[in-house]
C-alpha cells in the first residue's frame, strides 16, 4: 500500500483481511525483511515505522514539496512516480521474505 499521510509518503505492508482485529505480533517475523528494505532502497524511503497495535509495517519518506502546493500536472507526475517506486519496494519485499 501506498500513503500520503500529511507531509510524507510511506510504503507499507498491511493485513488487508480483518485488519480492525488484527494484532502487529502477526509482522513480527516480516519487520526484519521490512527494515532491510529500508536500508537497500534507493528511493528514498528512509524511516521505519513499526507496528503500534494493528498488522501495519511501514516506511517512510518526507515530501520535498507538500502535495497541496503542487499544480495537476505536477501531483499526477508524483502519484505515477511513487506507484512505480511502490513496485520495486514489493518486488524487492517479495524477494527478501521468499530468500529468507
Amino acid at each position: 500500500m501506498l500513503q500520503i499521510q500529511g507531509d510524507n509518503v510511506k510504503f507499507a505492508f498491511v493485513i488487508r483481511d480483518n485488519y480492525s482485529q488484527s494484532n502487529k505480533q502477526w509482522l513480527v517475523d516480516i519487520i526484519p525483511q521490512v527494515e532491510i528494505l529500508r536500508k537497500e532502497n534507493n528511493v528514498g524511503y528512509i524511516k521505519l515505522n513499526k507496528p503500534k497495535s494493528k498488522a501495519y509495517v511501514s516506511i517512510s519518506k518526507k515530501l520535498k514539496t507538500h502535495y497541496w502546493h503542487m499544480d495537476f500536472d505536477k501531483l499526477t507526475e508524483f502519484i505515477h512516480s511513487e506507484i512505480a517506486n511502490g513496485q520495486i519496494l514489493t518486488d524487492k519485499l517479495l524477494e527478501l521474505i521468499t530468500s529468507k
